[in-house]
């Protein structure tokens, strides 16, 4: 409740809802190994040949640690921190 100009009241109320969503078998990246670049997400990944090459990937989210991926990376890669 506030008391405005010639002592009138007024009474805000907010409503809030959220959404959470469910995912299993995700694959996760670490954060710290993850660059932007126009929007776009890109960690370096080790080839069979001992390659390193930046490789885009499509983030669904990410929080503190670690971004989540909808597309461009699968199980099993070798991602490179540094």
């Amino acid at each position: 409740t506030q008391t405005g100009a010639n002592n009138w009241w007024s009474r805000t109320r907010f409503g809030t809802t959220a959404t959470v969503r469910v995912m299993d078998n995700v694959v996760l990246v670490p954060k710290k190994a993850v660059w932007l670049v126009d929007g776009n997400t890109y960690v370096n990944v080790g080839n069979d040949n001992g390659e390193v090459v930046a490789t885009g990937f499509v983030a669904g989210g990410f929080n503190d640690q670690y971004y989540w991926v909808i597309e461009g990376l699968t199980e099993g890669m070798n991602v490179c921190l540094e």
